[in-house]
This record gives C-alpha cells, structure tokens and sequence, in this order.
C-alpha cells in the first residue's frame, strides 16, 4: 500500500510526513493522483479492476454452530413438514403465518416434543427423521469473487423496495455483467409508504434476493444482532455488516464475539470509525473489515451538529495504516474520488448520494405523472419521523433531505465509475488493485488547483 506523496523535481514524502500539511487534514479535494512515466499497460481495457470479500476459502454449505431451529426455518420442504405435522394432529394452521420464523419454530418445536411422545407410545410420526434427511437448498455465500471496489450503501432512499417490494437497484446489479456489491438497508419499506418495516421483511426480501443469485450484504443494528445473524445464516448468508453511526462503542466487541462464537466462517464488517485507534480495536476484537467515515457523506450533518469527524482521505490512510481492510464511505463525488481512495488504501468505496435520482431507486409519482426522486440521510429527519426516532433534547437530526433530479439508468454511473478507476490505473500503469495501491503517489494541490481541474471553459465565457 503506497502513502506516498510526489513533491518537486522527483522528491517523495511518505504520509503523515508532509511538508507544510497537517497530515489529518486531507479530503478527496486535497490531492490529486501523479501520473508515471514508461507504463507498461497498453489499454484501460487490460487492467484488471476487481477485488474479492469475505472468507474465500469455503465454498460448500456449512450448519450453524447452534443446535436451534434457525437453521430449518426458510426451507420449502420444512414447511410442507410443518404442514403435515398440523394436519395429522388435526390442527390448524389459520391463527399462525408459516412464512414467519416464529411460527414455524413455533409449530417444530411442538412436532418434536409431539415426535419424542409419540415413539415411547410405539407411533413414530417421523418429524425429526424427515428434518435430518432435508438439505438446505440456499447456496453458501461465505465469499464474493471478482466484483469492482464499489458496494452501495445500505440507504433506504437508494437500496429499498418500490411499492411492489421490488428491488429495481438489486434487480440491476444482478445482471451478469455487473460487478458491483450491494448492502440491504436495516429498515425496509418506509420510504415508499410500507406501514410495517421489521426485521421479518429483510429476512424475506433477502431469501427473494438470493433465489435470484443477487450479491448483496445485510445489515444489522446493534439490538438482536445474533439473532439475525443466525437466521440470515440459515439462509446461506456469511458476510454481515454492523452499521452505526459510532462504531467505537464497547458493545460491539462483545456483539461481535458472540457472532463469531455462534457462527462458523462468518465475515464482518463494523463501522462507521475514523482513526488508527479504531482500527486498531477493530482488529483486536474480531471485526474482518471496518466501514471509515464520520460525517463527510453528501446529506451528512454530523460534523456541523456535534463538531466531530475526520478528513475523509486523512481517515483512510490513518485507518489503513493498522493493516485492516476497509471501506471508504462518503465524501466520494466524483469518480476520481474513488480511483483516489482505493489508492489510499481503501479495499472498497461506498456510495450514496452518486446514485441518487437513479431509475433505479426509490420515487414517488408526482401530479403530472413525473417521478419524483428524494435523497434522506440516514440521520435526517425525515428519516427518523419515518422510522419512529423521536428528535429533542437527547437526539438530533444529523443529515438532510433533499429531491433530485432524474440521472437515468444506475448502470450509466456504475460504468462511468469503472471506467474512470481503470483509466486511473492506466495512468500508474498498474495491472490490478493491487498494483495500483502499491504504484499510486499522491500530489497535494491548493484549493486553486482544485478548481482547475473542473471543466471551466464555460466559466471563461462568461467572464
């Protein structure tokens, strides 16, 4: 991983050594990336820009560590069992949904208790014969291969349903020639006007979404974590993602410990930190990969409400620096800033607000039959009066909401992004991410030179 800065006639300074620079103050904005001499690769179209998450190294189907009932609850063929059960002891199934986790835990743990009573009677109905001869059909994703650096955050007014709990943005990277990487938010459903959002509905959505070979990571809160991690498990899911705001408190190493203790070859991602003490916890207490950035996302208040943060490039390298992978999320605005951060260090990048007025994401139906796309933060009001977060004197707002205009298919700025990124890595030279991470040096530039870099043929006419 390169930290190196290009300065004047050849000279190179190695972060956080910067002449003349607080080494903790640098944004996307601040730096630019210094193109070599004599490259080697002769086209975009032969870099290599892909990567991989998670534990690789086991393919095949593995059973929870746990000996509950989790691990049976969304196979097809445990409901027909289910059903049966019900029927031979004359009951009915009509007070109870068999689509839900409890109740179908519900009505096997009551045909097994039922199963045991029966065999000391000498009438063996056979329900836990037929549980142990039943293989979990969901394939095993402990593991993703060869997708771009870029995962889409978990924001209910990006990733969530349309009003036929439709996924537009998963349906789209589900094509086989996309690479991308998508994150199912926590609460579903509130954006387009769902009454009940719980976590009932992630576990449904996400069993649709892997039915349609559809990569994705769930995400979990910190309350009933195990829990949903374990049933979420038992859908073949191994890669998890704890999201909260402050991703420094105690709780989550004990959260943490009891997932990798319950769970066998899970991988976790935790965040949102900022800084080399973080990640440094981080990787004393188990976490896989740390999700970096406190307050620079697009409809992020958080640095102007409570004063605290850290320079989202200076996040990187500090958080890198503990020899942890991570995912670079907010303060990406243009692709550049991604080709950038993957540079720093960044194992991925996340984005939000680029993706924003998307076909793709979630819209409302204005009066003259328009689309109408808005944009919440995950901490706006908007967002927490939708999700029953009462704002006073112990809570406030920490983002806003906005509309946007239409920007057309979201593969047009998927693709846009990766062209960018393997353009970057033709100016280095670099074969791969790796090569580029290692190969990048980085020009620190003044907010003149900045501005320079945007087109302003334009601007000059005008003047």
């Amino acid at each position: 991983m390169s930290q190196r800065f290009l300065a004047a006639r050849g000279k190179r300074e190695e972060w956080p050594n910067i002449t003349g620079r607080n080494s903790m103050e640098f944004t996307f904005d601040d730096v630019n990336i210094a193109p070599h001499s004599n490259t080697k690769l002769e086209s975009r179209k032969s870099a290599f820009p892909y990567t991989s998450l998670g534990n690789l190294e086991n393919q095949q189907s593995i059973r929870p560590k746990h000996t509950g009932l989790e691990s049976y609850l969304y196979i097809p063929k445990v409901k027909e069992i289910a059903e049966t059960f019900a029927s031979q002891l004359h009951s009915t199934l009509n007070d109870l949904e068999i689509d839900h986790p409890e109740a179908l835990a519900t009505i096997l743990s009551s045909a097994l208790d039922q199963d045991d009573l029966y065999k000391k009677q000498g009438n063996d109905l056979g329900i836990r014969e037929q549980l142990n001869k039943v293989n979990n059909p969901y394939q095993s994703l402990p593991g993703l291969k060869n997708v771009i650096p870029i995962m889409i955050a978990p924001m209910t007014s990006i990733n969530d349903a349309n009003r036929v709990w439709d996924f537009p943005m998963m349906e789209a990277l589900s094509n086989e020639d996309e690479n991308f990487v998508a994150t199912l938010p926590r609460n579903l459903g509130k954006s387009v006007g769902v009454q009940e959002s719980n976590f009932r509905d992630n576990l449904r959505v996400s069993e649709k979404l892997l039915r349609k070979n559809i990569k994705f990571i769930p995400t979990l809160g910190l309350n009933d974590s195990e829990k949903q991690a374990k049933l979420l498990y038992s859908l073949g899911l191994r890669t998890f993602m704890i999201d909260t705001a402050h991703g420094g408190q105690a709780r989550i190493e004990g959260l943490i410990k009891s997932i990798k203790d319950a769970l066998n070859d899970v991988y976790i991602i935790a965040g949102n930190i900022a800084t080399y003490d973080g990640a440094m916890w981080y990787k004393q207490i188990g976490v896989d990969m740390a999700k970096v950035g406190i307050g620079p996302g697009s409809v992020c208040t958080t640095r102007l409400k409570t004063g605290v943060g850290v320079p989202q490039l200076s996040a990187v390298f500090d958080t890198t620096s503990a020899g942890i992978p991570v995912i670079a999320d907010g303060g990406l605005k243009h692709p550049g800033d991604i080709s950038k951060a993957i540079g720093a260090g960044a194992s991925f990048a996340m984005i939000g607000g680029m993706l924003a007025g998307t076909d793709e994401t979630p819209h409302k139906i204005g009066k003259h039959g328009e689309k109408i796309y808005q944009y919440n933060g995950q901490a706006s009001l908007v967002y927490m009066e939708e999700h029953g977060h009462k704002v006073g004197r112990e809570r406030t707002a920490e983002g806003i909401s906005t509309t946007v205009s239409p920007k057309g298919a979201v593969s047009k700025i998927l693709h846009d992004i990766e062209g960018g990124l393997r353009s970057a890595m033709s100016y280095v030279g670099a074969i791969n991410l790796e090569q580029f991470q290692e190969k990048v040096e980085f020009v620190a530039v003044s907010p003149s030179a900045h501005l320079e870099g945007h087109p302003h043929f334009l601007q000059e006419r005008k003047n």
